[in-house]
């Protein structure tokens, strides 16, 4: 992975494996019985365009893998716009007893210094399903955005979304073996100016995981917002998990006038639970926490 973090070549490999020309797109489709799936899907250094993967794996004795990576440095400004999409469905079909791997790593840094109004823009989308009837399941999505603008007397906005909380996505795990999910969300958005700044983050995650009473589901979101003293920031986290097993849901977030946590909820297995901070002072009563 580390080779194509300051590359512009990209990789879809992997079972019936599509990639256009000329396009951001990779399809992975594979199926075995008792063999192992491996796929690999890497999109890096692509501005302004939209990066989409999309692997699907079907077993039955065998052991699934799938790794996504996808990549963006935009420096061209003073519009930068980034999209990542990112689909891995592992199934062991046939009451299959195999067991699924999934990584996902989306990375966008954006940064400008051109003249003018400035607006960057990220929106990063994920779905993980995967089910076995006494198989393992591994999760691991990790998302990270840095944006940053200069600008002497222009309107600057920055907007800043992770969605893995359906209906856009999700990350769902099935099995009476042991099923572990790790994610990670940061956003940073940093402006400097003297003119209107607008800030926006929206970090989301994520869903189900049963039936296992020794199951693992972490979850840590982090916001960061820096900007001029008349800024408009706006900041919501959204955390929750319906786990067999232990749930913990860590949070954090930082404006100009104020920051929050770490906090962790710790769930109760089997029911559902959710956490929310807001770091916002765009209404007229600022907060940085849980809402009451």
């Amino acid at each position: 992975m580390s080779a194509y973090i300051g590359s512009s070549q990209d990789a879809c490999v992997g079972g019936t494996s599509t990639s256009i020309a000329g396009t951001t797109t990779c399809t992975i489709d594979e199926t075995s019985s008792n063999d192992k799936n491996i796929a690999v899907c890497v999109q890096s250094n692509t501005p302004g365009s939209v990066q989409e993967c999309k692997i699907t794996q079907n077993n039955v004795f065998g052991n699934n893998y799938a790794l996504i990576f996808q990549h963006v440095v935009d420096n061209s400004g003073p519009s930068e716009d980034a999209t990542q999409r990112a689909t891995i469905s592992q199934n062991m079909i046939t009451s299959g007893t195999g067991s699924n791997f999934a990584a996902i790593v989306q990375v966008v840094k954006q940064s400008t210094k051109e003249a003018g109004p400035q607006s960057q823009t990220v929106h990063q989308f994920n779905t993980t399903d995967q089910t076995s009837t006494t198989g393992t399941n591994f999760a691991s999505l990790n998302e990270s955005s840095d944006q940053s603008a200069q600008s002497v007397a222009s309107i600057q906005t920055q907007l800043s979304d992770q969605d893995a909380s359906d209906p856009n996505g999700h990350i769902n795990q099935h099995s009476a073996g042991l099923s572990r999910i790790f994610v990670t969300q940061s956003q940073v958005q940093n402006l400097t100016g003297s003119g209107t700044q607008m800030q926006t983050i929206d970090p989301r995650c994520c869903s189900v995981q049963d039936t296992n009473g020794d199951d693992v589901f972490t979850i840590t979101q982090s916001t960061k917002q820096a900007g001029n003293p008349n800024a408009q920031q706006d900041a919501n986290s959204f955390g929750t998990c319906f786990s067999s097993g232990q749930c913990t849901i860590t949070q954090s977030a930082s404006n100009n006038n104020a920051s929050f946590g770490p906090d962790t909820t710790t769930c109760t297995p089997g029911f559902p639970c959710s956490s929310s901070v807001s770091c916002t002072n765009v209404t007229e009563f600022p907060i940085c926490g849980k809402p009451d």
